[in-house]
């Protein structure tokens, strides 16, 4: 989106909202200011209590406003050549820098850390000869996604793509799947837009929306105290005994 596009978006929004301080004759509450904010911009005349009608449009800029980044937005519109890297630092970086690190992400593998701690971190080309060495239980149980971390509309819409290009190829779940959506609106959005649906077609258990098995509400009747077993998930800490109050449970987090 061009600079002149964004400052007429945003000329629009303040317009929407000042008709509205106005009409109310005070200042907007979070909920007015989203509210107004996607009302449609052909939508010029005052509104009238209980007489005027209006059409909702989603606009990309009434968050920026009705969470008081307006003013921040419009400067960084009106001055955009001080907002971005000195050409001269892309053209000769060396000049500027002790040392340059270069990142192919083609290149990057994925990378699975734990047990018991999320400081042991290696890539999974160096994991299969360390299952072995550590003797490792190779059987995973569980696969855990969501929780806190990891559990957002755009992480929940790509673990559902893989689910989906699962089914598409006749594969099924080798373990059980647990997911765990971030919010009540997470829940609410991915059921409307058809994510849920592709977990639970492949086999996924959708659970409350709620810390759960993260912080170890999970009673497992899978194992037996202190059967040594091994987990992976997507959450943020792997401490021993976090997730099922079993010592013995070897709990792997796997990077996205």
């Amino acid at each position: 989106m061009s600079i002149e596009i964004c400052k007429k978006l945003y000329k629009d929004l303040e317009k929407k909202h000042q008709r509205a301080r106005d009409t109310l004759g005070r200042d907007l509450t979070l909920t007015e200011k989203i509210l107004y904010s996607h009302m449609k911009s052909e939508d010029i005349k005052p509104y009238i209590r209980k007489e005027s009608n209006v059409d909702l449009y989603p606009d990309r800029v009434a968050m920026q406003d009705a969470t008081d980044r307006y003013d921040t937005a419009a400067l960084a519109a009106k001055y955009p050549e001080y907002l971005k890297a000195d050409d001269d630092v892309y053209a000769d970086p060396e000049k500027y820098f002790d040392t340059i690190i270069e990142i192919n992400l083609s290149e990057l593998e994925p990378q699975v850390c734990g047990p018991h701690t999320p400081d042991k971190v290696r890539p999974i080309s160096d994991f299969r000869d360390e299952v072995a060495r550590e003797s490792y239980p190779d059987n995973i149980r569980f696969a855990l996604i969501g929780s806190c971390t990891n559990s957002s509309y755009e992480d929940m819409g790509r673990a559902a793509a893989v689910a989906r290009d699962a089914v598409a190829k006749g594969l099924k779940l080798a373990i059980p799947l647990l997911v765990t959506p971030g919010s009540n609106l997470i829940e609410d959005t991915i059921k409307r837009d058809g994510q849920m649906k592709a977990l639970t077609d492949a086999g996924a258990t959708v659970l409350a929306n709620a810390c759960g098995q993260c912080i170890g509400q999970w009673k497992r009747t899978d194992i037996k105290k202190g059967e040594r077993n091994t987990i992976i998930t997507s959450y943020n800490r792997n401490f021993r005994a976090r997730n099922d109050g079993n010592v013995e449970t070897l709990s792997f987090i796997g990077s996205p």
